[in-house]
């Protein structure tokens, strides 16, 4: 008779393959619907299974003592590093916690670690692990399909955040890359290593979702709308991407009358199929680091095969092929650049435009510049985790900074050997090093002694592939879910010798003295994990719920907002970002004009004060005093002028924290030009224009200011200054780039210079003759000048570049009133 071991078992065996379908979920419920929900998930269901293995390990020590070796001693030293850097980093907190946005830091360390232990102990065996790779790579294909939908513009279930650059269901590019990379090797060692003949469990898994699918098309025309098979039916590629599969697992599982080598080819086709589909959604993501970690796998892992012994020729033929292959492919991305296909393709163009001078590039080079730094500062456990965005401000690059849009907030330095170098020092950096260092050892020393060059190959290339990649990105756990089970593999193959099996005890019941410490193991596992877990994931509901509602209702009064705090303070996790959220939301109602003084006043006196708060818990966090320094600039402009006087006070504060941060010094000579105060403004603009020259924003401001106290002739000086400025001319011309020209003209026009606008503008067109936007601002600044031979002359000018906009130009200018309106000052 089966005791309660077995079901326990079954049930860790059932539950844990759930982990492999999180990247699908996405719940718009929760703030960061991309990270927060799955991440919740994982920890929830870790904290069960977690609490089940430990019953079975304390009743049964020998049968379920997790598998052991120096990969596993590796990842729990980083994680004991971790902790030390973070207790001695002094937040302790929030190093714990980490935010809404990453939902990582220490604690989603911990539940790495009891994941990795979980498999260890239960998954030995082979017919076990090679099951969550069935289950993992038939996950891929749902992603992946849904990411060449949205290669090809499909609305079939989301949208890519990304843009042109597709992330399927996991919320960014980079991640979907890395994913992606995974499953090519994952499906390339079940070619060569799975013993399976019949794949009965991918076609079961379609079964499941041709009957999901099914359901939501009969609930979507029941509202009128098309559903999911609808649109796959509509599109023949989709179709075919959606049809082959079944198919090639149907004539593997059924057709009965078929060959032997048949079946086998179609077992083949399906894997090559997987590959292929993870190939093009990886290819699309855009993800230069992930491409190129991808190539240099596959070449290293193809040249391996080539040179080791015992290889079938087939293979060493075929891993030649390969590498040829790879060669070729990057080789034409160069080689054809300028041609009109690589110009054409946006995923080939972006390939082969590498250079040190794009923007990304020179970001990532100055981010790690600045990484060594703050390493040296604290070079033995550094900083803790989630800590590098203090190095950050404080070593803060001024070059990031190139225009109001810029990204100037980095929590990450886009490179995960930097990443655990700052915030755990040469310690952190060599514990997670080491563990690459030891999979390869182990793997050579497995190879050594059994010939497997197959095992050793592929699991080496994606080792190297997922790390080269991982140089130029962050991790999440979209990929931590993946590389936990790549270390289990990787310790079960070369823990064991050739042939032979983990020994399996007899199940021995725990003495009767102890017998309580089964249940309790696991009763109190699932008390921690519901007091980590359960509360925070209401509180973030919660916190989307409430905001909504008060959002859609559009008034934020006092009660609704302490409310909303009581929400949000009630945990640490969050509440930072919550603050922030609603400090942005004051500084919106500032502007609004149909909101009441009185509930300006009251709803940016709370934002500042839970600003204070977040200020003084974390005083080292730049980004609460941008938050709270944009609330009181946008007060000062638009509510009350005494909030002028607060910021000045708090930018001085906040400064030597982050010394060359430009925005923080427009908007302290904002403050100071509320004051009135325009000689101490100038003073900050210049400041702000000597630490960034090449910002056009650092010189507008000083316009700006120049006008506001009618000193036109210095205005001039420094639009003459501009144009001599080779950071602002125009590639090969002596004159600004046209739309600097714009930017400049609606200065002048804002602060009541129309003619002087106009001149710019004419100036530009010169230089611009078939600019339609120059054309369509003198029409509009001719118009509001009501002159109205030159608005036609014009639109006729227009007409003969594009006729559509000159038409819609002329319907405009025809259905306005003639009463010229007059430019306002700002």
């Amino acid at each position: 008779m089966k005791n309660i071991d077995f079901y326990i078992a079954k049930t860790i065996r059932y539950l844990t393959p759930v982990i492999l379908f999180l990247p699908l979920y996405i719940n718009s419920g929760f703030y960061f619907p991309f990270i927060t929900p799955r991440t919740f998930a994982f920890r929830i269901i870790v904290s069960i299974i977690l609490a089940l293995y430990l019953f079975l390990f304390v009743r049964n020590r020998k049968k379920y003592k997790p598998i052991w070796s120096s990969i596993v001693v590796a990842y729990l030293a980083l994680a004991l590093i971790m902790t030390l850097a973070s207790i001695l980093g002094g937040d302790w907190q929030y190093s714990f916690w980490s935010d809404y946005e990453r939902m990582e830091g220490l604690l989603n360390l911990y539940y790495l670690v009891a994941y990795f232990m979980v498999i260890l102990g239960v998954y030995y065996r082979k017919k076990a692990w090679h099951q969550l790779l069935y289950i993992s790579t038939f996950v891929s294909f749902i992603i992946t399909f849904i990411a060449l939908s949205q290669v090809l513009k499909i609305d079939l279930l989301l949208t890519s955040a990304g843009g042109e650059r597709v992330s399927s269901t996991t919320g960014n590019p980079t991640y979907l890359a890395a994913y992606a990379m995974f499953h090519i090797f994952f499906a390339l060692y079940l070619i060569f290593k799975d013993k399976r003949v019949k794949l009965k469990f991918e076609l079961i898994g379609f079964y499941v979702l041709d009957i999901l699918f099914i359901f939501s098309e009969i609930k979507a025309s029941q509202l009128g709308n098309p559903g999911i098979l609808s649109r796959i039916f509509g599109h023949f590629t989709m179709l075919i991407l959606f049809v082959v599969p079944q198919i090639l697992l149907h004539l593997n599982c059924y057709w009965r009358s078929m060959k032997s080598e048949l079946i086998r080819y179609s077992r083949l086709a399906y894997y090559c199929l997987i590959i292929l589909l993870n190939f093009l959604a990886l290819f699309h993501t855009q993800t230069r680091g992930a491409l190129l970690g991808l190539f240099l796998g596959v070449i290293i892992g193809s040249l391996f095969m080539l040179f080791a012994g015992r290889v079938d020729k087939k293979i060493k033929i075929g891993a030649l092929a390969l590498i040829l292959l790879v060669v070729a492919f990057v080789a034409s991305a160069f080689v054809f650049k300028n041609t009109d296909l690589v110009k054409d393709h946006k995923s080939f163009r972006r390939l082969s435009d590498v250079s040190l001078s794009d923007t990304t590039a020179q970001t990532r080079l100055l981010t790690w510049q600045l990484s060594l730094k703050g390493w040296q500062e604290k070079p033995i456990l550094g900083w803790g985790e989630e800590q590098f965005s203090v190095v950050f401000n404080k070593y803060f690059p001024a070059a990031i900074f190139k225009s109001a849009g810029s990204t100037v907030w980095f929590d990450r330095p886009h490179n995960i050997f930097l990443q655990y170098l700052v915030n755990g020092g040469i310690l952190g950096f060599l514990a997670y090093i080491s563990i690459f260092i030891l999979v390869l050892i182990r793997l050579l020393k497995y190879y050594h002694r059994s010939h497997d060059a197959k095992t050793v190959a592929i699991l080496g290339a994606l080792l190297i592939g997922y790390g080269v990649q991982d140089f130029f990105v962050f991790d999440s756990l979209n990929t931590y879910i993946l590389f936990i089970p790549y270390l289990a593999i990787v310790t079960f193959i070369t823990t064991q010798k050739k042939g032979e099996k983990t020994v399996v005890t007899p199940i021995q019941q725990s003495s009767g003295g102890r017998v309580w410490l089964a249940p309790a193991a696991l009763l109190s596992t699932l008390i921690i994990g519901y007091i980590l877990n359960v509360p925070q994931l209401a509180t973030n509901l919660n916190f989307v719920k409430q905001y909504t509602k008060i959002k859609s209702a559009g008034t934020f009064g006092e009660a609704e907002s302490q409310i909303f705090f009581a929400i949000i303070n009630k945990h640490y996790l969050g509440k930072l970002e919550s603050r922030q959220v609603y400090a942005d939301y004051a500084a919106q109602l500032d502007e609004n004009k149909n909101a009441s003084l009185l509930q300006k006043i009251q709803v940016t006196t709370l934002a500042e004060t839970e600003m204070l708060k977040s200020i003084s818990e974390q005083p080292n966090n730049v980004r609460h005093h941008a938050f709270l320094i944009n609330l009181y600039l946008t007060a000062a402009e638009k509510v009350d002028k005494s909030y002028a006087d607060k910021n000045i006070e708090l930018i001085n504060r906040s400064l030597p924290l982050s010394p060359t941060r430009t925005p923080f010094y427009y908007s302290l000579g904002r403050s100071y030009m509320v004051k009135g105060d325009i000689e101490e403004a100038i003073k900050q603009f210049e400041k702000a224009r000597d630490i960034s020259p090449n910002v056009i924003e650092s010189h507008i401001n000083i316009l700006a200011t120049y006008l506001v106290v009618n000193k036109n002739d210095e205005a001039k000086n420094l639009i003459k200054t501009l144009e001599e400025s080779e950071a602002f001319r125009a590639k090969g011309g002596q004159y600004l780039k046209s739309y600097l020209y714009s930017r400049l003209a609606e200065v002048y026009y804002a602060f009541r210079q129309p003619d002087e606008a106009i001149v710019l503008l004419e100036r530009a067109a010169v230089h611009y003759p078939i600019d339609t936007q120059l054309i369509s601002q003198l029409i509009v600044y001719y118009y509001q000048s009501n002159k109205k031979d030159k608005v036609d002359f014009y639109i006729d000018k227009l007409g003969q570049i594009d006729p559509a906009l000159a038409r819609e130009a002329r319907s405009l200018v025809s259905q306005t009133s003639t009463t010229p309106v007059q430019p306002s000052q700002p």
